[in-house]
Parts: structure tokens; C-alpha cells; sequence
């Protein structure tokens, strides 16, 4: 037989191509938090215009799922998704800040160098201007 079957090629589906560019960003940013001498691993990712998270496991599997909120006057934090939100002391905001500097000018170029970051685009990181 000349040609063999050929699979059918299908298109991605574009919420399973999200999902695996943010474990990639998130995997990447990650690494901004922890060091070599780190029992901890570390996952940070920008959810939606408006929410950041981070997941923290060490190397007794405990795993801590923080969920930061940012709105025009405040920013607020869940931990693992308890209906406690509290807001964020300004140690924590700087903290915040410099975690997401940190992303978008060493995470998100290596992960999408044609691309022009200039931070006017989106209000998310108006915090870290």
C-alpha cells in the first residue's frame, strides 16, 4: 500500500494549552522563590487580571496554596482556600510587588521573548510599577 493511514490531526484545545503554560510559568517563577539549599518547592502564577498564587510544598508533602486579591485600594490574601481573606501588611504588599517585578522581567521573557512586555498593557501589574 503506497500510503498508510494517516492520524487526524485535531486542533489544541486552547483551555488545555492555558492550563500547560501556566504550570510551565508557574513551575519557572517558582524557582525565583527558592534557592538550592530550599527543602521547599514553590509555584507562582498570575491566575486572572486580578489574582496571583502561589503554592508552597515541602518535603513532607505539606502544601500551603496562597491566593492573593488585588483591587484599586487593596490587596488581599486566602490561604488555602478558607473563607478568611485578609489583607496584606505592607511588608507583604513590597513582598508582592517584588515577586511579581521579579516574573515579569525574568519569567515571562524567557517564556515569550517575540513578545514586547511593556507593563502598560494590563492593570495586574500596576502594583509592581
Amino acid at each position: 500500500m503506497l500510503f498508510k493511514k494517516v492520524k487526524k490531526l485535531t486542533k489544541p484545545n486552547p483551555t488545555d494549552l492555558r492550563e500547560r503554560m501556566i504550570k510551565i510559568e508557574a513551575e519557572l517563577a517558582g524557582s525565583l522563590f527558592s534557592n538550592k539549599d530550599s527543602k521547599s518547592s514553590y509555584q507562582f502564577f498570575c491566575f486572572d487580571e486580578y489574582t496571583w498564587i502561589l503554592y508552597k510544598s515541602d518535603q513532607q508533602n505539606q502544601s500551603t496554596m496562597i491566593r492573593y486579591r488585588i483591587y484599586a485600594n487593596n490587596i488581599y490574601k486566602q490561604i488555602n482556600g478558607t473563607s478568611d481573606w485578609r489583607q496584606l501588611s505592607l511588608l507583604e504588599v513590597e513582598n508582592l510587588k517584588t515577586a511579581i517585578r521579579l516574573y515579569k522581567d525574568q519569567v515571562l521573557p524567557k517564556l515569550y521573548p517575540n513578545y514586547n512586555w511593556s507593563y502598560e498593557q494590563s492593570e495586574t501589574y500596576d502594583i509592581a510599577s
